[in-house]
């Protein structure tokens, strides 16, 4: 009885999801999002800087046996639209309440990795009635602390103009630096 018990919730986790990307518009900006589970309560999980929604694919499948569970693809990430000119942390969190409010979400625990971190804390401060948790995952350390040093806002500096002259190879190089040891064997894992 126990392995039908159990097979039936995970068929009914699986029957759930919805396997096409829904979308609903941050102004002109379609924003992809993966929505499955039950429940008057809902995680949303919201992807880092070059990540999407499929990031999270592991997490909602398992909680959402007992959350409503909402992974986000951010404007301009995964099939989300890419059509605006501005790409601040307000624009995105400005992504995530569009689809709070579209979905009509009012317990809602947001779940942010890395710059997620910091866009779920917008959104908390945009719609503090829909929100009921926040959880951060590998966010900046030590924020509020002081600023930077001289030398330390000179490497911010150039990393931002080797973004703005040279997006792909810069943000490919520190992805790859970020993420990976030097001579990391599993060279398919580092070019996906």
């Amino acid at each position: 009885m126990k392995k039908i018990s159990f097979f039936l919730s995970i068929l009914s986790a699986v029957a759930c999801t919805s396997s096409a990307p829904n979308e609903i518009k941050n102004g002109d900006v379609k924003i992809a999002y993966t929505l499955s589970g039950n429940s008057d309560t809902t995680i949303v999980f919201v992807h880092g800087w070059c990540i999407n929604k499929e990031y999270w694919q592991k997490q909602q499948y398992y909680f959402s046996s007992r959350f409503k569970v909402v992974s986000i693809d951010l404007g301009g990430h995964g099939q989300s639209g890419h059509n605006r000119s501005s790409w601040r942390v307000n624009d995105f969190a400005n992504d995530v309440v569009a689809v709070i409010n579209g979905l009509n979400l009012q317990k809602v625990v947001l779940v942010g990795h890395s710059m997620g971190g910091d866009i779920i804390l917008k959104v908390a401060d945009s719609i503090p009635k829909n929100i009921i948790g926040f959880i951060g995952i590998d966010n900046f350390k030590d924020i509020g602390t002081g600023g930077y040093t001289p030398e330390q806002q000179r490497q911010i500096d150039t990393f931002m103009l080797q973004l703005k002259t040279n997006f792909d190879t810069t943000a490919t190089q520190y992805a790859r630096a970020a993420l990976f040891p030097p001579n990391y064997a599993d060279t398919n894992a580092v070019n996906r």
